[in-house]
């Protein structure tokens, strides 16, 4: 056995969640602060994930880990706990969109959407881009709230020990 420094990722980026929920009124959050608040959400969903599948299976940082997306991770870990995600309510929908959203913007670029000046005289009509349409379906409690859970949910079904949001590194023993 060695002893060797362990720092929970998931736990420094969940962390940075936590800074906003002090520092924004999240029913009055603008658009740069949901922004923020979902991409640290998408990044602590996949850093979770890397967590748990390293724990699951021997060969995940090898193999897995680099070949299968976000939502593809979400699968293999469920199906290896027994768990059947309903993506159609919460607390799995609410990955589902956090990962579109993410999808999205890594994969963003300049959108040409139409436009009409009688039609679109007001701000408020103009057309959005797909990520900003899946942002407006997303509800920044909800979002908190449902990424906890389903950290919750996976560490119970796979028998991890909870590793608690304060603890953000620790020493242990690996073989």
């Amino acid at each position: 056995m060695a002893k060797k420094l362990a720092y929970y990722s998931f736990r420094y980026l969940y962390a940075s969640i936590e800074t906003l929920k002090k520092d924004v009124d999240l029913p009055k959050a603008t658009l740069p602060q949901k922004l923020s608040l979902y991409i640290f959400a998408a990044f602590t969903y996949e850093s979770f994930l890397n967590h748990a599948g390293h724990y699951v299976c021997r060969s995940w940082d090898e193999h897995l880990k680099p070949k299968l997306s976000p939502p593809g991770k979400m699968a293999f870990l469920c199906e290896a706990a027994k768990i059947e995600p309903d993506y159609g309510k919460s607390p799995f929908q609410t990955f589902k969109l956090v990962m579109e959203l993410r999808n999205e913007l890594a994969h963003a670029k300049t959108e040409y959407l139409p436009y009409d000046e009688e039609k679109h005289a007001n701000p408020e009509n103009w057309p959005k881009p797909k990520w900003q349409k899946i942002i407006d379906q997303l509800d920044a409690r909800r979002v908190i709230i449902d990424l906890e859970e389903i950290i919750s949910i996976m560490e119970n079904a796979l028998g991890l020990m909870p590793v608690p949001s304060l603890l953000l590194m620790e020493a242990v023993e690996v073989p």
